[in-house]
This record gives structure tokens, sequence and C-alpha cells, in this order.
């Protein structure tokens, strides 16, 4: 990501993205990827899940899309929330972004 700016706006519009409802179409084609997994038991095994489906919907759902470098999603049971890291880019707009995520386990 050398010489990529990191947008605060770009950002933003991630952790919407994330948060989401099912067919809101925040920056989306379809909406609430995460929406499945809400409300529902929290292990390491829906974290891999989740971890999958925000890479895969970064680049084919979220616009504009964005090129994941890396992206982390911790289930913390005890707070009963997910807390989602990601870092990518859109090398055609030379944007960037590194944030921080938490989505509360609740629907």
């Amino acid at each position: 990501m050398a010489d990529m700016e990191n947008s605060d706006a770009l950002a933003q519009a991630v952790k919407m993205w994330l948060a989401s409802k099912r067919n809101e179409k925040v920056r989306s084609l379809g909406g609430g990827i995460l929406y499945p997994y809400l409300g529902k038991m929290m292990d390491d095994d829906k974290a891999d899940e989740m971890k999958g489906i925000i890479t895969q919907g970064l680049q084919n759902d979220f616009t504009p899309p964005l090129t994941p470098v890396e992206v982390t999603v911790v289930a913390n049971v005890e707070k009963e929330r997910w807390e989602i890291g990601i870092v990518a880019y859109n090398a055609d707009l030379a944007i960037g972004v590194n944030t921080k995520a938490v989505i509360l386990n609740s629907i």
C-alpha cells in the first residue's frame, strides 16, 4: 500500500457497510453481509467464516472494491461483540483503509 492515502471517509464507509442490516445497500450491492452471524453462538469457527465473508465482500460487494491485505475477526464472548480489523486498498483510486470496528452480537 505504498503511496496510498489512508482515507478516514473510506474507513467510516467500511464500518457502516459492516454494521448494515440485510438489504441496506450502504456502499454495497446487497448489504448486511454479517447479519446472518449476529445473534448466534460466537466461536472461532464463526470468526473464520466471517473473515472469509468480509474478505470476499470487500472485493465483490463493497463500492469501490477493495483489495484486502489483512482481515481479522475476533469473537469477544465476554462482551458479546465481534472485533474486526481491516487493512485494504484500491490501487486505481490510490486510497487505502486501516480500521477497526466493533459489531455487537445482537440483531
